[in-house]
C-alpha cells in the first residue's frame, strides 16, 4: 500500500488537499494502475495573511499521462490564470524540496510582497 509523502509544513499553512504519494515515476511502468494517482489535483496548501492569500498547488500534467510531469505552482489571491511560479519536474524528491522551500519562503509577508511585484 502506498503512503502519503511526508512534508514539513510550517505553522500558518492549511492543507486543503493532499493525495501526494510516495511513488516515483521510474517505479510506475506504463499501464500500471498507479498512473491514476498522477492527476492534476494532487495537493494544495494555502496561507492567508493580511495582504495576500498564497496557494501552492501540485499537479501532474497532462492528467495520468506517463509522459507528463509534476507542476508546482504558486498562486496569489486565487489568480489561477497567472501563477507567479510554475516549477516542472518528474522527480518526486525534487518536488518535496521545492514545496518545503516555498512553504518557508512564503511564511514571510515581505517575500510575498517582493515576488508579487
Amino acid at each position: 500500500m502506498l503512503k502519503l509523502q511526508p512534508l514539513r509544513i510550517p505553522a500558518g499553512w492549511e492543507v486543503v488537499l493532499n493525495k501526494f504519494l510516495e511513488i516515483d515515476v521510474e517505479d510506475c511502468p506504463i499501464g500500471n494502475e498507479n498512473w491514476m494517482d498522477f492527476t492534476e489535483d494532487i495537493a494544495y496548501l494555502r496561507r492567508k495573511n493580511k495582504k495576500y492569500n498564497v496557494g501552492i498547488d501540485l499537479g501532474w500534467y497532462p492528467d495520468t499521462d506517463p509522459n507528463g510531469a509534476f507542476h508546482v505552482k504558486v498562486i496569489i489571491d486565487e489568480n489561477w490564470e497567472n501563477p507567479i511560479m510554475d516549477y516542472v519536474t518528474r522527480d518526486r524528491k525534487e518536488v518535496v524540496k521545492v514545496i518545503e522551500d516555498l512553504l518557508l519562503r512564503y511564511c514571510s509577508d515581505y517575500n510575498i510582497a517582493m515576488d508579487v511585484k
